[in-house]
């Protein structure tokens, strides 16, 4: 039945997935030509005008393919039919993945932490990697915690003591590579470890289908989100490695490999977020309703339960080790993760629905050329026959829809990384996809090695380009504050968006200089500050790196409550440093 269909389907599924994304990237101009108020999602919009809509007719090219008959299918390598001679090459892959991400990060990214939710993996690190759970804010400092920047910082009591307000697996992993310091080597492993639990997939649900396991593998390390996220610190790395390891685990359907997924669902639950996991495994349960396997379902639906209580009671258990607990409504987001995640969500409406059109198109962007038109293949051609097939498929589904009503603004990020934990998801429809053309002999093996070199030689590189020009500017600065000879410098925070991201502290503030937010000082506090040390100011011009890249005005001088400051510290007689000169 696949076979009579494929023919009828893939050309329509080709124009249809093109005039998908046309008509996305003409809604997402649209509002921008509108000139609605972009604020909330401005940095989206900037990554997509900068970093994808470049790109985007490459994209749209691969989706023009018409997939004809061509008699024999050309073969895209050697001839190998087991796994056994396929081993030399998966593994050469893998390490290669592993290296690259390594070396990507640090010759490319500068290891720098872009975003507040990687400093805060690293933030955490270093807690966990003392044998703490929170670190202990002395008690002289407790009046500047919020200077010292508590944005994703957990309440515990009245700022006796922080740890980051996100589950804490991603940055324990952090934390224990750091004690033989392998902290920047988490990462890239598990991008490396998603490689041969991919192809154990593939293998396990095509045996007899050799392709279905290259293709995969194929389209995931020809993908830019995964191997750039794979130089940073975000959790996104992890939940790809967690998730495709708990598959693989998943399928072979026998209880002790129930119990290892188990497991990993525990650890994958708690790696930043808990909702992520649990909505990558949510529709391979309706594979155990389908097989009427009542015991397994009850089985992971008992475990689940229990691992969704403990990771929602994680931000409460830890607050609770306050001496003196938080008030009830002391924060605006609160305490436990639900009423953080209330807090958090956006009103539902058409601003919801052009940023995740935006989202998609950067997703489209960031991937293997072929990856969409193959994965469309498979979905249009199995959808009705096999139930694995609609599995892998709703993975995709089901965290769009949810974050259009519940967060679809996703700030800094490669691609879009709120669908990162699934984007193996995709790689197995691409490689189905591609065993449904090869049955029919319409596999398009010069499409496929001509989107493959394009993607690894052209789309990959340009992207690491556009990911430098994006965190150099931040690096550069954050390089400055730290060479400058001051005991506290005080940042402009209100002059340009993600300047506070250049306030981030170690735990215990053993770094100097302190770094502080201008917008929660006043001019007490710096009479203050001045009889612990020097001083330094990084004001709004100072600051124009970040406005450039984030396009917004850049200030000829400080913003008024900046000039305030600087009133006060000369009223106290505080000793001033000049911010460092060097760097851009």
């Amino acid at each position: 039945m696949v076979g009579e269909r494929a023919g009828i389907v893939t050309g329509a599924t080709s124009r249809l997935l093109l005039l998908s994304f046309i008509v996305l990237i003409a809604f997402a101009n649209a509002i921008l030509s509108a000139g609605l108020p972009l604020r909330s999602g401005s940095i989206s919009v900037i990554l997509f005008l900068t970093q994808d809509q470049p790109l985007l007719p490459l994209v749209l090219i691969f989706f023009l393919i018409r997939f004809r008959e061509q008699g024999d299918t050309p073969s895209l390598w050697p001839a190998t039919s087991g796994t056994r001679h396929g081993t030399p090459l998966l593994l050469g892959g893998t390490l290669l993945a592993i290296l690259f991400c390594r070396l990507a990060g640090a010759f490319i990214l500068h290891d720098h932490d872009l975003s507040r939710d990687e400093q805060m993996a690293t933030f955490d690190a270093a807690i966990f990697a003392s044998g703490r759970l929170f670190w202990p804010i002395e008690q002289g400092w407790r009046p500047f915690a919020d200077a010292l920047n508590t944005m994703f910082i957990q309440p515990i009591g009245r700022h006796e003591a922080w740890v980051s307000a996100y589950l804490p697996v991603n940055a324990a992993l952090r934390g224990l590579a750091g004690l033989i310091g392998g902290e920047r080597w988490v990462s890239p492993l598990l991008v490396g470890i998603g490689i041969p639990c991919l192809w154990g997939i593939a293998r396990q649900i095509a045996p007899d289908r050799p392709s279905v396991a290259r293709v995969s593998v194929a389209l995931y390390v020809g993908s830019s989100q995964i191997l750039i996220a794979g130089t940073t610190t975000y959790a996104m790395s992890a939940h790809l490695g967690f998730n495709l390891l708990w598959l693989w685990l998943f399928l072979k359907g026998r209880r002790r490999y129930d119990l290892l997924a188990l497991g990993v669902g525990f650890l994958a639950t708690g790696l930043h977020q808990p909702l992520f996991h649990p909505m990558f495994v949510a529709p391979f349960l309706l594979l155990l309703i389908e097989q009427r396997a009542w015991p397994r379902l009850a089985l992971f639906i008992l475990v689940y339960g229990i691992i969704g209580l403990f990771w929602l009671a994680w931000p409460n258990w830890i607050s609770s080790h306050a001496a003196v607990p938080l008030a009830a409504g002391a924060t605006p987001a609160g305490i436990g993760y639900l009423s953080r995640l209330q807090a958090s969500i956006a009103p539902f409406g058409y601003s919801s629905l052009w940023l995740m059109a935006v989202n998609l198109l950067r997703l489209a962007a960031w991937q293997h050329l072929l990856l969409l038109p193959l994965a469309a293949v498979a979905i249009r051609a199995l959808w009705r026959h096999d139930p694995l097939v609609r599995a892998l498929a709703l993975t995709l589904l089901l965290p769009i829809l949810v974050m259009t009503v519940l967060l679809p603004y996703q700030g800094h990020g490669w691609g879009y990384r709120y669908l990162h934990g699934v984007l193996g998801s995709f790689c197995l429809l691409g490689g189905l996809g591609w065993a449904v053309l090869e049955k029919n002999k319409m596999a398009p093996g010069r499409a496929f090695r001509w989107a493959t070199a394009l993607s690894l030689l052209v789309m990959l590189p340009v992207h690491l380009w556009m990911a430098n020009r994006l965190v150099a500017p931040m690096q550069a600065l954050d390089r400055r504050i730290a060479e400058t000879d001051a005991d506290f410098v005080i940042v402009d925070s209100s002059a340009t968006s993600f300047a506070a991201d250049l306030v981030i502290n170690r735990p215990d503030l053993s770094n100097r200089p302190l770094r502080m937010t201008g917008w929660s000082l006043g001019a007490a506090d710096m009479a203050s500050l001045c009889r612990r040390g020097t001083i330094s100011f990084v004001d709004g011009p100072d600051l124009a790196p970040i406005a450039r890249s984030v396009r917004e005005p850049v200030r000829t001088g400080p913003t008024p409550d900046q000039i305030e400051l600087h009133a006060a510290a000369r009223a106290a007689g505080c000793v001033q440093r000049p911010f460092s000169p060097t760097g851009e």
